[in-house]
């Protein structure tokens, strides 16, 4: 059986959820907009802090987060003005908690990438998809991630590589999706493939990014970086986030599953 807590397996910490909280919809996730509708029914898989559940309260009628750790539950339910078309619940992504064809939608936004079993959450997310309905999946690819200036690259990249050494986390998994969703049962002809780009490179942006991280680094030990070596990092995300020429690139996969 897969690990439900394959991404906080060493315990939930809120300055990791806290790189996580300023998603949205339009900023995160656009490209499902056009799919959806007021009318319909969405369920959001791994919705982490419940920023982009309680956005998606704007573009259809009710909004199910699931999450498999009880603290981002929690935490997400006690959003400030959060609608009451949007709830949340504990659940898995292996054995979601829905009758067969609950859903006029799915999405999992940066979920499946950190996933032991995918393929297995794949086929679960259609399951409770109506016929006609949409799932949507995001991942990004940490491999073709691009730092500039190069002198900031290799030690930025290493604390990502020191982060997901060991874990469960695909570094390619932005290119695998669509080769996921083929092994899960989806139809290549009711399939699209598509890709974005997070870019990083306003002052706020890097400031913002720099110190959400810098956090996460000193407040856990999921990088497995200390002493010298961290505080290495911790320099470097600083004076990243002040030059003026730097920048971050982050690219993802896009996926839209007609059921």
């Amino acid at each position: 059986m897969p690990n439900d807590q394959a991404y906080y397996k060493s315990g939930f910490d809120k300055s990791v959820s806290d790189t996580h909280a300023w998603r949205t919809v339009s900023n995160a996730v656009p490209f499902v907009i056009p799919y959806l509708n007021k009318k319909g029914r969405l369920l959001d898989v791994g919705s982490g802090p419940g920023t982009i559940s309680k956005d998606f309260a704007n573009y259809v009628a009710e909004v199910v987060g699931v999450e498999p750790t009880q603290e981002l539950v929690d935490l997400a339910a006690s959003q400030p003005d959060l609608p009451k078309s949007v709830t949340f619940q504990y659940g898995s992504a292996y054995n979601l908690p829905f009758e067969d064809n609950s859903f006029d939608f799915v999405h999992a936004s940066q979920v499946v990438v950190h996933l032991e079993k995918p393929i297995e959450a794949l086929k679960e997310m259609e399951r409770v998809c109506k016929p006609g309905g949409y799932v949507f999946v995001k991942d990004t690819d940490l491999k073709s991630k691009v730092i500039y200036p190069e002198k900031y690259a290799s030690l930025l990249t290493n604390a990502v590589d020191s982060r997901i050494k060991n874990s469960s986390t695909s570094p390619i998994a932005g290119r695998q999706l669509k080769e996921r969703a083929l092994a899960a049962g989806y139809k290549v002809d009711k399939l699209k493939y598509s890709s974005s780009v997070w870019c990083i490179s306003s002052y706020e942006e890097r400031h913002e990014w720099a110190e959400r991280f810098c956090s996460r680094l000193t407040k856990t030990k999921e990088s497995n970086l200390e002493g010298e070596q961290l505080e290495n990092v911790l320099r470097a995300y600083r004076e990243w986030s002040e030059d003026e020429s730097a920048l971050m690139i982050l690219i993802h996969g896009e996926l839209v599953y007609r059921v």
